[in-house]
């Protein structure tokens, strides 16, 4: 009695180490990837491999058929238990919402362009001429938050008593979500480039018509390691912009990490809008050339190509652990071919060693 209860102790062990495996492997798809080689492993052995050997053994065939549909019973009602689980929607990675959220600003900005025939000013100046107001208070409106401008009061700074209550409700387009996991803070990353030379000339305003090319090739906001209260009339200067986007990156600064099956996509802590709503990554510093021709009215040499510098804007490394474990399942799937063929190869009626 001592070889069948081997024989199958040694078969629970493979098939609870194929289904972790192919779990680790694949997630919860890798369920139905394990019911597929669990069955066909299951036929071949108990019933298969003599059946193929002596076809008119029918008491072989239904023995092995009940086997695989066990088999794919029991897996079919896990799948049923963790069907919550499996249908549960992936949030989008977080480089991708950092990105969303320069494009939501860049559409807000080309809607109030179409609603007033210009860019808002980068800040609404005050009686004495200070900055009182921040371009982020003035598109409001543009990025779905109508109630949150309407409860904003222009007759006070952007810190008065009253406005200093909204300090907390942030939009999310403002957020980062590397810096902010939480979403209880209420600063944010995102700049101007303020000057008279760049897209936002301070209290004044540009027009499309001030670009080159739809403004394709000037550089509007910028991501900045920097973090200021999304509410102030606080922005960065052309020459801060050009040190920061030639300054190679640090890895301390805040990585956006976009994590694939296999692979890790690292974004450093920058990105960039252009004027026509283009938003890319910077992962090494601009050419000095470029990055003056770049946050400079009409917007960007001919020569200069945004293409060449943001485009592959990303470092990926393997994610050794993940592939550790696909080949882990790949040598558990092909694991009991050798002894099929042995199986095979011996003669009908013997009994298996």
């Amino acid at each position: 009695m001592a070889d069948p209860f081997r024989y199958r102790l040694t078969h629970l062990l493979y098939v609870t180490a194929l289904l972790c495996a192919s779990l680790a492997a694949l997630g919860m798809i890798g369920i139905v990837v394990f019911a597929f080689v669990a069955a066909t492993w299951l036929f071949v052995f108990w019933g298969g491999g003599d059946l193929w050997r002596r076809p008119t053994d029918r008491k072989l065939l239904v023995t092995g058929f009940i086997d695989a549909a066990a088999v794919v019973a029991i897996v079919g009602i896990a799948a049923v238990l963790l069907y919550p689980e499996i249908r549960r929607p992936t949030a989008p990675p977080i480089a991708m919402r950092c990105r969303n959220n320069l494009k939501q600003i860049g559409m807000a900005l080309h809607a109030y362009h179409d609603d007033f025939g210009s860019f808002p000013p980068a800040f609404v100046s005050g009686p004495g001429g200070e900055p009182m107001h921040s371009w982020r208070v003035l598109i409001l409106p543009y990025i779905e938050c109508q109630p949150l401008f309407e409860l904003y009061d222009f007759d006070e700074p952007w810190d008065g008593p009253k406005n200093r209550r909204l300090h907390a409700e942030m939009p999310d387009c403002y957020r980062c979500l590397v810096h902010d996991p939480s979403r209880q803070g209420c600063e944010t990353r995102y700049f101007a480039v303020v000057g008279a030379e760049a897209a936002w000339p301070g209290s004044d305003v540009r027009r499309r018509a001030d670009f080159l090319d739809e403004a394709a090739g000037a550089i509007f906001v910028v991501e900045s390691p920097q973090s200021v209260n999304w509410m102030a009339p606080d922005d960065l200067s052309i020459a801060e912009a050009q040190r920061l986007l030639t300054t190679p990156p640090r890895r301390d600064e805040g990585l956006h990490v976009e994590d694939a099956r296999y692979f890790t996509n690292v974004y450093p802590g920058r990105a960039v809008l252009f004027g026509d709503g283009a938003v890319f990554g910077l992962p090494r510093h601009l050419p000095t050339e470029a990055a003056a021709s770049a946050l400079r009215i009409p917007g960007g040499d001919p020569a200069w190509d945004r293409y060449e510098h943001f485009l592959g804007a990303f470092e990926t490394s393997p994610r050794w652990a993940k592939i550790v474990r696909f080949v882990l399942f790949v040598f558990l799937v092909v694991l009991p071919y050798p002894w099929t063929l042995r199986s095979l190869r011996r003669p009908s009626g013997s009994a298996p060693k």
